[in-house]
């Protein structure tokens, strides 16, 4: 069953700063943790304001005059997915678009192997990504993957 994005997915991105707790602090400790890991999940109830934290907040300092050091260096490239409608081809879509192989058949082959099984997506980084981001250019990847609790709304 296919489900649409909620009418709602804004509202918190267009709420005035004085909503926003501790957002400076949340936004150090995420950035903080971002640089020795390579994978971080924001958790909390629903209307908490994770997405406008991780959206708004994290990916400014990311992509703002700020420099976040990472595993690889200062440079971050982001992308942003959502897990409607079909989930692993939006992931693989948000991978490709970072990676510098625009080639259809590449594309393919990271959907192909997120649905290998369980260990697809770790996969995905080992045999496309971490190669890439390791070079002489070397970046960092952030997906963030909004919603991500839809994804037990479907029936195979």
């Amino acid at each position: 069953m296919e489900k649409s994005t909620p009418k709602y997915a804004d509202f918190f991105q267009q709420l005035p700063n004085k909503f926003y707790f501790q957002r400076n602090e949340l936004t150090e400790d995420l950035s903080w943790k971002l640089r020795n890991t390579e994978f971080l999940a924001v958790l909390g109830k629903p209307g908490a304001g994770k997405s406008s934290l991780v959206k708004e907040e994290l990916v400014k300092s990311l992509t703002g005059g700020k420099k976040v050091a990472g595993r690889f260096g200062t440079t971050w490239r982001i992308s942003k997915t959502y897990t409607h409608r079909n989930p692993i081809d939006n992931l693989a879509g948000a991978i490709f678009s970072q990676l510098r192989n625009r080639d259809p058949q590449f594309l393919n082959k990271i959907r192909h192997t997120l649905r290998s099984g369980s260990s697809g997506l770790v996969e995905v980084y080992q045999q496309y990504v971490a190669p890439e981001v390791a070079g002489d250019d070397g970046y960092n990847l952030l997906i963030v993957i909004d919603q991500v609790e839809d994804i037990f709304r479907y029936k195979k």
